[in-house]
Order: structure tokens, then sequence, then C-alpha cells
């Protein structure tokens, strides 16, 4: 298992999927989420206990809207 702490604010999410690479081979787990989109269909999908969201779907949330993550806990799970 891997992981990684952020603690600089200029660092986004979106440049952990890059360092990840092939980020819509995977199937993610997010859990205790604290973030502040203002995309009311984002806040649907993340003020939630947990959300499992496919690759594909994780990188277009994330192209809608460039928001403050403040935290998050992610298992990463192939696709087969």
């Amino acid at each position: 298992m891997k992981g990684c702490i952020i603690k600089n604010d200029e660092i986004s999410i979106k440049d952990i999927c890059n360092i990840i690479g092939d980020v819509d081979n995977y199937n993610w787990l997010i859990t205790n989420i604290e973030c502040y989109p203002s995309d009311e269909e984002i806040v649907k999908i993340l003020d939630n206990e947990y959300c499992w969201l496919e690759g594909r779907s994780l990188l277009d949330l994330l192209a809608k809207e460039e928001f403050q993550w403040i935290w998050g806990a992610s298992l990463l799970s192939l696709k087969k």
C-alpha cells in the first residue's frame, strides 16, 4: 500500500493524478472527504461519508472545477 500526505498548497489533485498516471484504469474509493466545490453536482457526489468513482469520472470532475481539497483518503482498485 502506498500513500502520500501533501503539505503544500501549490499541489493540486490534478498534479497527483498526473504523477500516478493512467488514472482512468482505476476505480477510486474516496473517504473522509473535506473539500469545498461550488458546483452543486460535485457537492452532491462528494458530500457523503464516501464515494466510488471510476477514473474517467474523477478526471471529468476535476476538469469541471478547480476547488480546494482539505482532506480525503483514497483507495485505488485496478479495473479488470
